[in-house]
């Protein structure tokens, strides 16, 4: 994991021909879903459904990819491959995904606001 980027935008400036403003589009879309998905993960974990956790982490990690949020989408590549009764590793991994949410936020609201 140490090669990948918490975002790299140079990737993603060059698939969508640079457009700056489309590259803020992308980036709060995911912003935007990330929570929605995170509650579902959440109900899965309660519920120990194993579908659903896989359908929202597998979600998170496409999301996540298609803006290069490149960390992100690999936490929720490992929540996906994870069996639902493998809890304390899962809430782990979201406790790693929620810091680096909160650092996109952080690091992106100076260049995206």
């Amino acid at each position: 994991m140490n090669d990948l980027q918490h975002f790299n935008k140079e990737k993603l400036l060059q698939i969508i021909g640079g457009d700056e403003d489309f590259v803020i589009v992308l980036v709060k879309t995911f912003f935007d879903n990330y929570e929605k998905y995170i509650t579902k993960i959440n109900e899965a974990l309660a519920q120990t459904n194993q579908e659903l956790l896989k359908l929202n982490a597998h979600s998170i990690k496409g999301s996540a990819r298609s803006v290069f949020f490149e960390i992100m989408a690999d936490y929720a590549g490992s929540i996906e491959n994870l069996e639902i009764y493998k809890k304390k590793e899962i809430i782990e991994i979201l406790d790693l995904m929620s810091k680096e949410f909160d650092f996109l936020k952080k690091e992106l609201k100076v260049k995206i606001n």
